[in-house]
């Protein structure tokens, strides 16, 4: 699998911007006839051709583009568990607040791929019809993968709303076995919604939640989690790009100031 930081980093700039063309080393890494990734993610006959187009329109679109974004949701319904997967991180990046519940009903999927990168879509575009599902996915019964758990515990922290509080206290709680990732996702957004640090102790959070009547005067502005690296030794090379880091952002369409 490419590490699509890398493949960033590798591709280069012109103009501040990253280059692609004849001399883009895309086209190294995605040997083919048609230099066209609309086309390749559109080929009826190859889903590994569909997958690798797709995820070149997710690399290298600069700005949302409809008949781009309608790939992805075209995708986001193929065959292919890889293209599905690639289509709902297209819509991740590049989507609006109508694909969150495309996203959403992605996280039925029978692949945990894609449930995975739908539930990492719905950190980055706020979809409130979503929590229900999101809260059922933190049951290791209902979810055995658990990447998929860890992932939807994030995209709650968005939500101020008691029954996530209660649903991710009870994740924190149950005596179903869960990895130490998937309570500390849980933690996270406990504390992005109370604005408490109680850390895994679930006595104390319990004791907050029953003397506090508003569970959300110091709730914290949520970001969804981004790409971060140092740079690599080459890196500091005068003539090659900084490594591609994502800045901090708010979930499209989450547009309510945390009190």
């Amino acid at each position: 699998m490419i590490a699509w930081p890398m493949v960033l980093a590798l591709a280069g700039c012109q103009g501040g911007g990253i280059r692609f063309g004849e001399d883009s080393v895309f086209n190294n890494l995605f040997p083919t006839q048609q230099d066209n990734p609309a086309e390749l993610a559109r080929d009826p006959y190859d889903p590994d051709a569909r997958y690798r187009g797709t995820v070149r329109l997710t690399v290298e679109l600069l700005e949302p583009e409809d008949r781009i974004l309608d790939i992805f949701r075209i995708n986001l319904n193929d065959d292919d568990a890889s293209v599905r997967a690639a289509a709902a991180r297209g819509l991740a990046t590049h989507g609006v607040s109508a694909d969150g519940v495309l996203l959403a009903g992605a996280l039925d999927d029978p692949e945990p791929i894609v449930r995975r990168a739908a539930a990492l879509g719905l950190q980055r575009i706020h979809e409130p019809s979503a929590t229900g599902r999101l809260l059922d996915l933190l049951d290791p019964e209902n979810e055995p993968d658990q990447n998929v758990r860890v992932e939807a515990a994030l995209a709650l922290g968005q939500y101020s709303e008691n029954a996530v509080v209660v649903g991710l206290l009870t994740s924190l709680r149950s005596d179903t076995e869960q990895s130490l990732g998937v309570h500390s996702a849980v933690v996270r957004s406990l504390e992005l919604l109370t604005g408490q640090d109680f850390g895994l102790d679930f006595i104390a959070w319990q004791q907050w939640i029953d003397t506090n009547s508003d569970w959300f005067a110091q709730q914290q502005e949520y970001t969804y989690p981004v790409f971060q690296r140092s740079r690599a030794w080459f890196e500091y090379l005068p003539w090659l790009p900084l490594p591609p880091n994502e800045e901090p952002s708010t979930p499209v369409g989450l547009t309510r100031t945390p009190r």
